[in-house]
This record gives C-alpha cells, sequence and structure tokens, in this order.
C-alpha cells in the first residue's frame, strides 16, 4: 500500500510540473509580440511567473481535493478532529518555502530589469 501511494504521489507532481511547463509555454500567447530585446526578457519572466503560479496553485488545489475526497467524515460524525499543534519542522517548512520562492523570483526579476540584454 505504501508503494502505492508513493506512485500516485509521483503521478500527481509529474502532472502538476507538466500542465504547468504548458501553461508557462502557453504564456507566451497571451503576450503581444515583442518589439524589443526587452521586452522579450520580460516575457521571458512572465512565462516563469505563470508557471510557479501554476505550480502552486494546482499543488494546493490538488491536495485540498484529495483531502476533501480521502479524508471526509463518515455521515453521522459530527464531533471535531483532535487538535494537533506543535509540528515545528512543518511550521519551518510552510515557512521557507515561500521566503525562497520570493527571493528566487525577486532575484530573476531584478536581473531581467537591470540587465535586459543577456
Amino acid at each position: 500500500m505504501r508503494i502505492f501511494n508513493f506512485g500516485l504521489l509521483a503521478i500527481f507532481v509529474l502532472t502538476i510540473i507538466l500542465v504547468s511547463q504548458w501553461l508557462g509555454q502557453e504564456a507566451y500567447d497571451w503576450l503581444p509580440l515583442p518589439a524589443t530585446v526587452e521586452a522579450e526578457q520580460v516575457g521571458h519572466l512572465f512565462s516563469f511567473l505563470v508557471t510557479l503560479g501554476a505550480i502552486v496553485f494546482l499543488g494546493v488545489a490538488g491536495t485540498l481535493l484529495c483531502s476533501i475526497l480521502v479524508y471526509r467524515a463518515a455521515r453521522n460524525d459530527s464531533s471535531d478532529a483532535p487538535a494537533i499543534r506543535g509540528n515545528l519542522r512543518l511550521e519551518i517548512t510552510w515557512t521557507a518555502i515561500p521566503i525562497l520562492l520570493v527571493i528566487w523570483i525577486s532575484g530573476y526579476s531584478y536581473t531581467i530589469y537591470q540587465n535586459p540584454i543577456l
């Protein structure tokens, strides 16, 4: 059963990455044709941001949907779930990942806007 769950998770992650990559490539068509070299670099930045945004959105929405479908309460169960507290590793992880993403996005944006011709 553990291997099956790992396989499903791998398929889920691979699907999210492939769909996000496809959306990022489609984002080039959402912009007008680049008139300058700088505009082409901004188009690459836009595609990168669409790809990252799609990964985050699809990951969160997919996890939420799986949680709703798999872990829902029984029909007559009106009790609350036990309170889970003190998972420091989880709290550090979900704080560090957005911080690293923001640093990565701002560094890439800064590079493009400061040195448009690479």
